[in-house]
């Protein structure tokens, strides 16, 4: 069986960018992720953000998209990331991901298998940054 490549859609509300991956990604389409996720950055205009993305319909990725995720990652301090939430239905994705995506290490992130626990998460951490910051 023929597996689908990859396929990002995203969207932005109330500055958290929402992200759904599915497919299997490979350089090219993982370029593609990043534009859209600049993109989606810089209309925040540098306000604090938080990420959620879905990973349920990820079936795998080559060394080069891993490797363009792992860029994707070491920039997002630089953007004022607040917090970053993965959802996941697979812990063999998840586990490819934490060993190949090392900047990973340097953002607050959590790991989710439910949609809806990610967003309460979220919500929390985007409150918590809110309120120390005045």
């Amino acid at each position: 069986m023929r597996k689908q490549s990859g396929h990002t859609s995203l969207c932005v509300n109330e500055e958290i960018i929402s992200v759904t991956l599915s497919g299997v990604f490979n350089e090219k389409e993982a370029l593609n992720y990043k534009t859209m996720l600049f993109d989606a950055i810089y209309t925040l205009r540098g306000k604090p953000f938080c990420m959620l993305v879905d990973n349920t319909g990820v079936e795998g990725g080559t060394p080069e998209a891993f490797d363009v995720l792992e860029d994707i990652n070491a920039a997002l301090p630089g953007y004022s990331l607040i917090a970053k939430a993965y959802v996941y239905k697979s812990d063999i994705v998840m586990g490819i991901v934490k060993q190949r995506v090392l900047a990973l290490k340097k953002i607050n992130k959590r790991n989710f298998t439910d949609y809806q626990e990610a967003m309460i998460w979220l919500a929390t951490e985007k409150a918590q940054y809110s309120q120390r910051i005045g």
